[in-house]
């Protein structure tokens, strides 16, 4: 082999936007109601199109981390009364607002660079009517009671179907308040997400409640769900028209909806500009990729951080042990490698299936797909033929 030959499994960058979805901005938290984006205005369909507009220029999905309460078209939510601040009284202001389809309109018309995830009902918790923090869990990483939870799960299906909104149903999952809980297997919080189908978590480790360590320092499983390091916020959850900033030294940014936001709505595009620049300098600089869609994105993470990578005669050696402890083989989504070449290029795959192969000047791009739990073996070749999956 050319000992010029290099093989990187380089990191996916993955922008996650929160508290969308509320109509009324207004902080409310200081009297019994809900923290909602904290923004002075309310929102409207402009809000929605920033999102899309930061995801087409970035040629990626953006996971919107919604909250639904206010989608609610037919008062749902007064069986639900620890959902919302008016209990079994509510009566959702916005209704019959037009916004609602309008918005909708929005997000159908930009599927592939809007993706619904799983935030809140109502981001808070009410018990008899008074507010603590948060929806699933109490500040002490406590999870709220197991009927409660079913049924806030519940109602945040219903309200997603009756939204107009025609998404898939969201399987991952970011708590309120970054308040959650691991660890206790079959008896917490994750057996319920994996009863509703949730594959994947978004939350910070170390403010979690951990009954047990997480299988390794940014990843984790339990009852079918895998857990990942969100990592923190780089501006404040109520920072309205954020300038842009963020390390890149973890390829998740968690921002919150008014961070890419203007007070004047028509000014939206004006902030977001400033975070697609930004972003895109920043990925470009730290060798980050843009996919397509959340789930490649998701896998690409895993395989950058947990794949191990053992150089061989001819090639290199894949090894897939820790990668499986977090990411089953059947929910890989496939994941890519760049090898920058001498005179060489990847011709075989052993143990993988080759997806999608692209020729560079001094380096090859694969996708590839895992046969199993086994190691994959890529080996270059001077010949001509082509590249083969074995």
């Amino acid at each position: 082999m050319d000992r010029n030959n290099r093989l990187t499994i380089p990191p996916s960058l993955l922008v996650v936007i929160e508290d969308v979805g509320w109509w009324s901005g207004r902080d409310e938290s200081l009297s019994n109601g809900p923290y909602r984006t904290g923004m002075g205005r309310p929102h409207g369909p402009e809000d929605y199109e920033a999102i899309a507009f930061l995801g087409k220029r970035l040629g990626t999905r953006i996971l919107c981390g919604m909250v639904f309460c206010e989608w609610d078209r037919k008062n749902l939510l007064r069986r639900t009364p620890t959902a919302t601040w008016l209990g079994a009284s509510w009566d959702n202001p916005f209704r019959y607002s037009p916004l609602l389809d309008q918005a909708a309109k929005v997000i159908n018309g930009h599927s592939e660079f809007i993706e619904i995830g799983f935030h809140g009902v109502g981001h808070e918790f009410w018990e008899n009517g008074v507010v603590s923090r948060a929806e699933f869990h109490d500040i002490h990483g406590n999870m709220r009671g197991r009927a409660d939870i079913i049924a806030h799960f519940e109602a945040f299906y219903e309200l997603l179907k009756q939204s107009g909104i025609e998404a898939q149903t969201p399987n991952i999952f970011i708590p309120p308040a970054l308040k959650h809980s691991f660890g206790n297997g079959e008896k917490g919080f994750q057996k319920i997400l994996s009863d509703f189908e949730i594959r994947f978590v978004l939350t910070v480790f170390e403010k979690a409640k951990q009954h047990a360590p997480p299988v390794y320092d940014h990843f984790t499983r339990e009852c079918g769900v895998t857990l990942i390091e969100r990592g923190l916020s780089p501006v404040q959850w109520n920072q309205t028209a954020s300038g842009p900033v963020f390390a890149f030294g973890w390829p998740i940014l968690p921002l919150h909806w008014g961070n890419i936001l203007h007070n004047d709505p028509m000014e939206n595009l004006s902030v977001t500009e400033k975070w697609v620049n930004f972003i895109r300098q920043g990925a470009k600089k730290n060798g980050l990729l843009f996919l397509p869609t959340i789930s490649e994105t998701l896998t690409q993470i895993i395989y950058s951080r947990l794949a191990e990578l053992k150089p061989i005669q001819n090639g290199f050696e894949i090894h897939l042990e820790k990668v499986r402890a977090v990411l089953p083989f059947e929910q890989d989504a496939g994941f890519y490698v760049q090898a920058s070449k001498g005179r060489d290029r990847i011709r075989q795959i052993h143990g993988g299936k080759m997806i999608d192969v692209k020729y560079e000047t001094g380096r090859t791009n694969l996708r590839i797909k895992a046969q199993g739990n086994d190691a994959i073996q890529l080996l270059f070749t001077k010949t001509d033929t082509p590249t083969q999956s074995v």
